[in-house]
């Protein structure tokens, strides 16, 4: 079964302890910072994009939690960490503590280094 744009919201809550109602950020927050996700993923990674490089990069919305994740699953452990670790830079704004640098720097590593 393909994952989906909910899927990645829901992992990233779970990296972040937001799973319990009301959640600290909105849907909409987390999808923003996934849409952001996949314009750096298209950045250090157009192979995931072949085909599609001439078109912008489509842009999500709460409305599409259901939408089949865009691109290649193993790029969806990086998008959770993205998602998690930008959600992480809002909680402290004067410093960016050791997990939110590991979820930022798991970003990059998952998508440049070897499995």
């Amino acid at each position: 079964m393909p994952r989906t744009i909910g899927d990645v919201v829901t992992e990233a809550r779970s990296f972040i302890q937001d799973t319990i109602e009301p959640f600290r950020y909105t849907d909409a927050d987390l999808v923003m910072y996934l849409n952001d996700a996949l314009v750096e993923i298209r950045r250090l990674r157009p192979d995931f994009f072949i085909g599609s490089l001439a078109t912008p990069v489509v842009i999500y919305t709460t409305a599409q939690l259901a939408t089949n994740f865009p691109i290649d699953e193993q790029a969806i452990p990086a998008c959770t960490y993205y998602v998690a670790g930008s959600a992480s830079l809002r909680d402290d704004e004067h410093e960016i503590d050791n997990r939110t640098a590991q979820l930022l720097q798991g970003f990059a590593a998952k998508l440049t280094r070897p499995a």
